[in-house]
């Protein structure tokens, strides 16, 4: 999935890269700020999106869709974190991400391990474009031996059991990016060691 600056942005703007989502951080925080939904919803979601910009954070779409879980429920908000098989075009991966209303919210797609730049999503758009995108979620049963054992741990499990890793440091921030303030995130996470992640098998959204 390799671009050039000259190729057509991979978003589906029409657009040069390089006269789009290479701009990634600014062009893409102005889509979220820009997007039609609940505030509260926004702001998680720009708080998560400025961690992941400011810090450079790869890979981390597990960590990342169980923190905005626990915010938007914290919120009043009835988010389920999903996993599975994401496909976009011939690329296919083990991925985590949020399904609200029953459509998905993706963040953490904006920064893979593989260093190509996605925009994030937003209930099943492009905050790049603000149209409806095509990747396929949850494209088969599939899930890979590391993926399968995050599945396994329940929310507040895989959480506490990566402070050495600096999971609850990461969740403060995001937290306090999105203008919520937990005074004890210890507590907070306790309360989701029942709350696990859900297969998805789904056809595209």
């Amino acid at each position: 999935m390799g671009i050039g600056r000259n190729d057509l942005c991979i978003c589906g703007s029409g657009k040069k890269y390089k006269k789009c989502c290479l701009n990634w951080s600014e062009n893409w925080a102005i889509g979220i700020d820009n997007f039609e939904c609940e505030q509260q919803v926004k702001d998680i979601v720009k708080g998560a999106f400025d961690f992941i910009a400011e810090h450079n954070y790869q890979g981390g779409c597990h960590l990342i869709s169980a923190i905005v879980h626990i915010l938007l429920t914290e919120k009043g908000f009835n988010s389920v974190v999903r996993i599975g098989e994401v496909q976009i075009d011939n690329y296919l991966f083990d991925h985590s991400w949020i399904e609200l209303d029953g459509e998905v919210i993706d963040i953490a797609i904006m920064n893979q391990l593989n260093d190509i730049k996605l925009p994030p999503v937003l209930f099943g758009k492009s905050v790049a474009t603000g149209k409806k995108i095509d990747y396929q979620y949850g494209v088969t049963q599939y899930l890979d031996p590391m993926a399968q054992v995050i599945m396994s741990k329940s929310i507040g499990q895989y959480i506490m059991e990566g402070k050495a890793q600096s999971t609850l440091k990461i969740m403060q921030t995001i937290a306090e990016n999105s203008g919520i303030f937990l005074d004890d995130i210890g507590a907070a996470v306790s309360k989701y060691y029942s709350s696990y992640r859900k297969m998805s098998i789904s056809e595209s959204i």
